[in-house]
């Protein structure tokens, strides 16, 4: 899904809950938006080029082939069950960590709907856990 509209959809989240928890609400883009840098890491695992620019080109080029994809599910490091499991239980102590848990929880439903609506299949592996158990016996460049 571009940034663009994770930007988006964090910012209005952002402002419907400014007026409980003010400033607090930047949290929501560390879990809606910022994210996505793993999609940088992903790229620079791949081909050790650590240019933002080239990144995006290199996932919006994929994004325009996506209903076409074949391949297996990717994954990134950031998106996936865990993650969001851990903020989750987290959120009960504080309220910064909980509204963390919402952006990651509207990104990680964004992406799922934006990817099936394109492919009607999963893009990413969503659990660290499964990706490995899936993987277990290839070997990974690092």
């Amino acid at each position: 899904m571009h940034p663009k509209l994770h930007f988006l959809a964090s910012s209005l989240i952002a402002a419907a809950l400014f007026p409980i928890y003010k400033w607090n609400v930047s949290a929501i883009f560390i879990g809606g938006f910022l994210i996505d840098i793993d999609h940088i890491l992903y790229y620079y695992q791949k081909t050790g080029d650590l240019n933002i620019f080239n990144a995006y080109e290199y996932h919006k080029k994929f994004g325009e082939i996506l209903g076409s994809y074949k391949g297996p599910p990717e994954f990134f490091i950031f998106h996936n069950v865990e993650l969001l499991l851990i903020f989750g239980v987290l959120a009960f102590f504080s309220s910064y960590l909980f509204l963390i848990f919402i952006g990651l929880l509207t990104h990680y439903l964004l992406d799922m709907f934006f990817d099936y609506s394109r492919t009607k299949r999963v893009m990413k592996y969503y659990s660290i856990f499964l990706f490995f158990l899936k993987n277990r016996n290839k070997k990974f460049k690092y």
